[in-house]
């Protein structure tokens, strides 16, 4: 596409028609990939045990540690305040995927 642009064979509009769905489907991949890749790391993970996860949780970085949060978790549901401004982790309510 950036050589028929270039060299004039498409206008800009017929580029950026063609860029749009393209670019839908590079970041398909992409998730598909990254989905397929974190189940297998997940898995992997697990598979060495609790007491294993939780001595190498400290250690994973910040992002490996998201990852592994987006890999078992849909969302969670943050309950009402009842009172003070303190954190309180019964607040959360976490949804697993399954």
């Amino acid at each position: 596409m950036a050589t028929d642009k270039g060299a004039g064979v498409i206008n800009r509009a017929e580029w950026l028609a063609m860029k749009g769905p393209l670019d839908k489907r590079v970041e398909a991949t992409r998730a598909a990939v990254a989905a397929v890749q974190g189940a297998r790391s997940l898995a992997r993970w697990m598979s060495e045990g609790e007491e294993s996860m939780r001595v190498q949780w400290p250690d994973l970085s910040f992002d490996v540690q998201c990852a592994r949060l987006r890999d078992v978790i849909d969302f969670v549901t943050i309950l009402p305040a009842t009172r003070g401004n303190r954190f309180d982790p019964d607040r959360l309510v976490p949804t697993y995927r399954g």
